[in-house]
C-alpha cells in the first residue's frame, strides 16, 4: 500500500512524509510487543503499562521472571498466583485476572447478576466438529474470584 501511495505522489516531499509516517506507526506498534517486553530489564519494564504487562504475561512463549516480579510489585497478581500461572494451574480464591493469564482467553463467558453479586462461567475448550470432539472445562468466578471449576 505504501508503494502504491508513493507511486502516485507528485512531489518527493510527499513520499518522504508518507514513508516517515508509516515507519513511525510500525515502531509504535512494536514498542509493547512480547519480544520487546521480554528483553527488558527490571528498570526498563517499570515504564510498561499495566495493560501491556498483563498482555505479555498471558503470552506463555515470552513471559519471564522479570515480568512476574513487576506484576507482583504493582499488586496486579500475588506471589501464589504467580506460582500457579507459571504452572498453568488455577486455584480457589485466585483472581479473575490471574485465571485469564494462566489459562488464556476463554471460548465463552456466561454472566449472571443478582442480589448475590456477579457470577461468571468461563468456558474453555468444548469444540465439537465432524471429526473432533473435546470436553469443555468450566470455571466459575464469583465477584472477581475463582470459586470452583469442573473438567
Amino acid at each position: 500500500m505504501l508503494i502504491l501511495t508513493c507511486r502516485f505522489a507528485k512531489k518527493e516531499g510527499t513520499m518522504r512524509i508518507i514513508a516517515i509516517a508509516f515507519l513511525s506507526l510500525l515502531l509504535i506498534a512494536c514498542a509493547g510487543s512480547p519480544i520487546q517486553v521480554s528483553r527488558m530489564g527490571a528498570q526498563e519494564i517499570k515504564s510498561v503499562s499495566d495493560k501491556d504487562l498483563l498482555s505479555n504475561l498471558s503470552n506463555r512463549a515470552w513471559r519471564n521472571s522479570t515480568m512476574f516480579t513487576e506484576a507482583q510489585r504493582r499488586g496486579l497478581i500475588t506471589g501464589e498466583e504467580s506460582r500457579l500461572i507459571q504452572q498453568n494451574k488455577i486455584a480457589r480464591g485466585m483472581s479473575e485476572r490471574a485465571l485469564v493469564i494462566s489459562w488464556g482467553k476463554p471460548r465463552r463467558i456466561n454472566t449472571s447478576t443478582g442480589s448475590w453479586g456477579t457470577r461468571k462461567q468461563y468456558v474453555y475448550g468444548g469444540f465439537y466438529g465432524k471429526y473432533i470432539s473435546t470436553k469443555a472445562n468450566y470455571v466459575y468466578v464469583r465477584n472477581g474470584v475463582v470459586d470452583s471449576w469442573q473438567q
